[in-house]
């Protein structure tokens, strides 16, 4: 569309097709018919640009700054930042190609508890998109010392912890003597049992929460509770050993057996009459089990892996992130790698006691986190121990420490007395929580 003077004539006319691959010569004829030529050159530019790449980034944190790792081939950034860091709310600063635009913009404040993506688009309108994750590093010595006077400690319960759910209630158990057990929610401060007797459950062993309910291991059978519903599942042999959750997926052990819940049925996975089991855990391929006195592995056959164990009293068996097995006994804990056991106690280690290892977790860190009898918290890592949490050195509520549970990056410790009565009696839980 080409415009032109009033009252004047355009050859070739406004608004008709051109071949402009040669040069089109306009002519304006004014009203009192003199001309005036045109000429009209089309000139192709520079192309945009198709460049979309990260080519830099850093993350201020303090008074430093942090790398940012880049993949251009699977378009992903990372970074690792400091035990302590609040991820919540970073602002990256990122450098991208020429002529490109990037959303979120550089420096903007963003939320790292979950991965972000960045979206780079080109000069050209062509777009990649870049995925963002953050991690943190594990918490050093010095970092968990800082965290000494940060647990968060209940009143007297009276009750054994055995575990926590979503929602941040705690979960006992009142295992009477000569009576039949009866189960513990403390909510917001309050206790609310509920009665077990017509389950005649003698004990409770373990307490788990696995899709939206509550399932409970006893000495005879497993009970679950969902909302107000409460449903008991009788096995073959009643004592159940344990509970544990592996890919989404729900097993249990008794004493001789192990079984999957599929479709609200218990499915026999095992069985060995010949053993006594007190936990496993689940792995892609096999499943782990212990006794008092030996480690098995199940692959479709039982093998026993142990090559002339040092101790004889396995209690609690775990798996970390790396596939690493960990056994625990009175006096120490395990570490079964490649066909290996490594063993850490008193023997073989400056500041481990020499009994009174009650039970363990393993965090995302892969720090182990052992409740010892008399003796606090201690967290242990790759051989050596990172640090103790007692009485003297922070606010956890006893040096007597038995069940330790973690739930949602929530370390929780049982604490208990004697009170003069020559029995546990349970004094309450300690809270931390942990990045």
């Amino acid at each position: 569309m080409i415009t032109h003077s009033e009252n004047s004539i355009i050859s070739p006319a406004s608004n008709e097709p051109q071949d402009f691959s040669k040069n089109i010569i306009y002519k304006v004829t004014a009203e009192d018919g003199s001309t005036v030529n045109y000429s009209v050159i089309i000139v192709f530019g520079p192309p945009k640009s198709k460049e979309k790449v990260i080519n830099s980034g850093i993350l201020p944190i303090d008074n430093q700054e942090i790398k940012i790792d880049i993949d251009t081939i699977k378009q992903t950034l990372s970074a690792v930042v400091p035990y302590g860091t609040n991820i919540s709310s970073l602002s990256p600063k990122i450098n991208i190609s020429d002529k490109a635009s990037i959303n979120p913009a550089s420096s903007s404040q963003q939320d790292f508890t979950a991965p972000v993506a960045y979206t780079i688009t080109a000069e050209d309108g062509s777009s990649a998109v870049y995925t963002f994750v953050i991690k943190v590093s594990k918490p050093s010595s010095s970092d968990l010392q800082k965290m000494s006077n940060k647990w968060e400690n209940t009143r007297d319960l009276n009750f054994k912890m055995i575990n926590l759910d979503v929602n941040g209630n705690i979960w006992c158990a009142n295992n009477k003597y000569g009576g039949f057990a009866e189960l513990v929610k403390i909510q917001n401060g309050k206790e609310i049992i509920i009665d077990f007797s017509k389950f005649q459950a003698q004990q409770i062993n373990n307490i788990l929460e696995f899709d939206h309910s509550i399932w409970v291991g006893t000495t005879n059978g497993i009970i679950n509770i969902s909302g107000k519903d409460t449903t008991k599942y009788n096995l073959p042999n009643n004592d159940i050993k344990s509970l544990r959750i592996f890919d989404n997926q729900l097993f249990c052990s008794t004493t001789t057996s192990i079984y999957k819940l599929e479709n609200f049925k218990w499915t026999l996975l095992a069985t060995n009459q010949n053993e006594v089991f007190i936990d496993f855990v689940v792995t892609t391929n096999n499943i782990y089990l212990i006794t008092a006195k030996s480690l098995l592995k199940y692959d479709g056959t039982f093998k026993k892996v142990n090559h002339s164990l040092k101790y004889t009293d396995f209690e609690t068996i775990q798996i970390d992130s790396q596939g690493v097995i960990w056994i625990s006994h009175w006096s120490g804990i395990v570490k079964y790698e490649n066909d290996n056991f490594t063993y850490f106690d008193y023997s073989t280690m400056t500041g481990m006691p020499d009994s009174g290892l009650d039970s363990f977790i393993i965090d995302k860190y892969d720090n182990i986190w052992m409740a010892w009898g008399k003796h606090g918290v201690i967290v242990f890592h790759n051989g050596a121990i990172l640090h103790t949490f007692n009485k003297q050195n922070s606010n956890i509520i006893s040096d007597n420490t038995s069940n330790v549970v973690l739930k949602d990056n929530i370390i929780a410790i049982a604490c208990f007395d004697y009170r003069g009565l020559g029995f546990p009696t349970y004094m309450g839980v300690s809270k931390l929580k942990i990045q």
